[in-house]
């Protein structure tokens, strides 16, 4: 089976301006059919019009006579010894040398220029505007800089987002007792606090993400009015709270059994199978693998997400280390944020990858045209590096051991199709049904770091599930 190019380094990331996404392979022969078909065409060309010219006056004029074309140009018959003119009439070999040692060079220059600077996305329509935090006036709010009205800002984001609850009363006019109204008055030593910071800081809340549940739901009032997470407190407001209403109980789901890779009294690591929504969510409330873990003794951190230090997508299987104590929590988190928790992948990829490693290296955010993807054309991008090294290559695909440096949504699935390695099976960035599959050709297979307690190395490796396991053989036939 055929290898791929050289071995190289390719490092996919963001110009300085931080909104044009590039690839960058400093040494890859990747100049495309169309180029080289251009470069041939142009060198047939020089070579017939110098041939046909001789031709010609040759033909019509003889030897020393001039034939005036239009205005300086003149067209004259002459003979010369030795090439390039008469100059280097006793260095024929050597100009023929030099002159073949250019063409090389121009070459290879030309097959590696194709792959420094390909764009993985358009070019934004103009550039973005400095963010300075400057309120927009409301009539002017829903209407882009050109002129052309945008749906999602028809509205105040604050109200479409986090709509203005209704107020819940009984048969006499008074509140239901089961939703007590909280109210406090933003003191102003707050001033200039983001609103889920504050609220975060509040015994009844507690941390950023309840913070951003509760803003969610449209639960928190400011003065009366529904605001964002981000929106700046002057001091002197009043805060209403009240907790949104219990959900619908949903029908009981038989608890998750657990497969544990690896366990102690201060961690585990669990392997997730696919299918499986790590912590409660909207349409999720039972048969999350945080519910099966709190049952296995898991601590620290949010009630509702107990041990939990980072995630994997619905989709995703493989292995996920949890804490069963609140200080196993917070020294496992300072891990994560020294990226001293190795976190490798396997992928199965459409397409034959230019390099045999490379470093995707480039912000992502939720997608700016639709919210339920991620891309690298975001109004909020977060830093986000992703190394592969290629495992097997195959005849249409390739199989990759992907390292995680950071952890953001969807980082893995967003950065291969950013550089035309989409995952097979992948639903949203991807092949979907690729191979049979049901989905995403994504595996969490190693696990590796230093117990955060003993000290001692922790590896835990985990083996492709069932049916990845057969789509692999099927991309091998």
């Amino acid at each position: 089976m055929n290898e791929p190019v050289r071995q190289l380094e390719v490092r996919v990331g963001s110009a300085t301006d931080a909104l044009t996404p590039l690839s960058r392979a400093t040494r890859s022969f990747a100049a495309t059919p169309v180029q080289w078909l251009a470069l041939a065409t142009i060198a047939i060309a020089a070579v017939v019009a110098d041939q046909v010219t001789k031709h010609v006056v040759a033909a019509n004029l003889r030897l020393g006579e001039r034939l005036h074309v239009v205005g300086p140009f003149s067209v004259r018959h002459v003979e010369n010894s030795g090439i390039a003119f008469g100059l280097f009439a006793n260095a024929t070999p050597a100009v023929i040398a030099a002159t073949a040692i250019a063409i090389a060079w121009m070459l290879v220059y030309f097959a590696r220029s194709g792959a420094r600077r390909q764009r993985l996305e358009s070019r934004r329509p103009r550039p973005t505007r400095l963010r300075h935090g400057l309120p927009r006036l409301p009539l002017l709010a829903g209407v882009q800089p050109r002129g052309q009205l945008h749906r999602d800002r028809s509205r105040d984001p604050a109200r479409r987002a986090r709509p203005r609850r209704a107020r819940t009363t009984g048969a006499t006019g008074q509140r239901s007792a089961s939703r007590p109204l909280t109210r406090l008055v933003v003191p102003p030593e707050a001033a200039g606090e983001r609103l889920d910071r504050h609220l975060a800081g509040l015994p009844g809340v507690g941390s950023r993400a309840a913070a951003e549940r509760l803003l969610d739901a449209g639960a928190v009032l400011v003065d009366g009015q529904a605001r964002g997470k981000s929106h700046k407190l002057a001091g002197g407001e009043e805060i209403e709270i009240e907790p949104p209403a219990p959900a619908a109980a949903e029908p009981a789901v038989a608890p998750l059994e657990l497969m544990v890779a690896y366990a102690d009294e201060h961690l585990l690591v669990v392997d997730k199978p696919a299918g499986v929504v790590v912590h409660p969510a909207p349409g999720h409330a039972a048969g999350t693998l945080a519910q099966a873990l709190a049952a296995a003794g898991a601590e620290g951190g949010e009630e509702d997400r107990p041990g939990i230090v980072h995630r994997l997508d619905r989709d995703t299987s493989g292995l996920l280390v949890v804490a069963r104590s609140q200080q196993t929590y917070e020294r496992l988190q300072r891990l994560v944020r020294r990226r001293a928790l190795t976190r490798e992948y396997l992928a199965l990829v459409v397409g034959r990858p230019r390099s045999r490693s490379g470093t995707i290296d480039a912000p992502i955010g939720r997608d700016r045209h639709d919210r339920f993807r991620h891309s690298l054309d975001t109004a909020t991008p977060r830093a986000a590096v992703t190394h592969f090294e290629l495992e097997e290559l195959l005849p249409r695909h390739a199989l990759l051991r992907v390292r995680l440096e950071t952890g953001r949504t969807h980082q893995i699935r967003v950065h291969l199709a950013a550089i035309d390695l989409p995952v097979a099976g992948d639903p949203i960035y991807g092949l979907k049904g690729d191979l049979g599959l049901e989905r995403q050709f994504l595996h969490a297979a190693r696990l590796a770091f230093a117990h955060p307690v003993t000290g001692a190395a922790v590896d835990v490796s985990s083996p492709l599930p069932p049916d990845l396991a057969a789509a692999l053989r099927a991309a091998r036939s």
